[in-house]
């Protein structure tokens, strides 16, 4: 009796996680969306549209480290405005909002030009918010924060 109220238990947990149905677990879904995030890169830098047209989720929007917010539209458009020299990515950390919704966070560096003139951010706190969608990991949500110049000791 108690094997099979285990079994009950593991199976209706599995259901209910998206991620436990494809066979995975929290370590392989935080390298899966850390591979993710650096393709995204990856595809900045080669202007790759095709790349985020199933990348990012239709409603998907971002705020960049100069203030403004891009629809996927927007960003796909403006690819070919940017060119993207360089970037680093620091070590990436995982937070499981639920099942299907995760967070990534790491540091951020990049420069390159837009529009020919030239950008630079170092020391970003980068985020991006992953959705679970019809069985395929999506980027919904993107953000850039510059961070305060430490504070000089008196």
């Amino acid at each position: 009796m108690r094997f099979l109220l285990a079994a009950l238990v593991i199976c209706i947990s599995m259901y209910f996680d998206p991620f436990a149905q494809q066979g995975g677990s929290e370590k392989e879904l935080h390298s899966l969306l850390t591979k993710m995030e650096k393709d995204s890169w990856v595809a900045m830098k080669d202007k790759n549209q095709e790349f985020f047209k199933t990348y990012m989720a239709d409603d998907a929007r971002g705020y960049m480290a100069d203030g403004s917010e891009v629809l996927k539209a927007d960003f796909i458009m403006n690819l070919k405005d940017w060119d993207l020299e360089s970037y680093s990515m620091g070590k990436t950390s995982l937070l499981q909002i639920q099942p299907g919704v995760c967070f990534i966070f790491y540091k951020l560096d990049y420069s390159g030009n837009h529009k020919g003139q030239k950008i630079t951010f170092n020391d970003l706190q980068s985020s991006s918010l992953y959705v679970l969608r019809d069985g395929r990991w999506q980027e919904i949500f993107y953000q850039e924060t510059v961070m305060p110049a430490p504070k000089k000791a008196k």
